[in-house]
C-alpha cells in the first residue's frame, strides 16, 4: 500500500467518526474534542487530570485546555483540587454530564459497530493485535527521536 492510499483510508475513517459524532455533538452543543474528553473521563475515572487526558488520548494540550473550559461553562465538568497535593486538579463529570453519557457512548458504539461490521471475532482480535503493534512501533520511534 502506498503512503497516500493509507492516508486516504485514515481520512475516510475520520470522516465516518465525525458522521457518527456530529448528531450527538450538535444536540449537546459540544465538539468532537469535548466529546472525547467526556468519554475519556467517564471510561477512565482514575485518570482524571488534564495531564492524563493529554498523555493517554494524545490530544493537543491547547485543545484539551479549551475543551475543559467550554465543558465547565456548560456545567459538564468541575475542577476539584487534590487533597494531598494542591497543585493537582482533578476533572470530574457533573450530574449533567452523567445524564448525557449514554448518548455519547451510543455514538461511539455506532462508530465501532460500523467500522467492524463484517469482522469475525478472530479478525477483530487480529486487528487489535496488529493495531497495538503499530502503535507501539510509532511510540518507540517517537521516543527514539526525542
Amino acid at each position: 500500500m502506498h503512503y497516500s492510499e493509507w492516508l486516504g483510508k485514515l481520512y475516510t475513517i475520520e470522516q465516518y467518526l465525525e458522521e457518527c459524532y456530529t448528531p450527538v455533538c450538535k444536540e449537546y452543543n459540544i465538539n468532537s474534542t469535548e466529546m472525547t474528553v467526556l468519554l475519556f473521563l467517564h471510561n477512565n475515572p482514575d485518570k482524571n487530570t488534564a495531564t492524563d487526558i493529554i498523555a493517554y488520548s494524545r490530544l493537543a494540550k491547547a485543545n484539551v485546555s479549551k475543551a475543559v473550559e467550554h465543558l465547565m461553562r456548560r456545567d459538564l465538568l468541575e475542577r476539584v483540587r487534590d487533597a494531598q497535593d494542591r497543585r493537582v486538579i482533578h476533572l470530574c463529570l457533573t450530574e449533567t454530564a452523567e445524564r448525557i453519557m449514554p448518548d455519547l457512548h451510543l455514538a461511539a458504539e455506532q462508530f465501532l459497530r460500523g467500522i467492524f461490521a463484517d469482522f469475525s471475532s478472530s479478525e477483530l482480535r487480529a486487528y487489535t493485535q496488529f493495531n497495538d503493534r503499530i502503535a507501539l512501533n510509532a511510540e518507540n520511534r517517537l521516543k527514539k527521536n526525542q
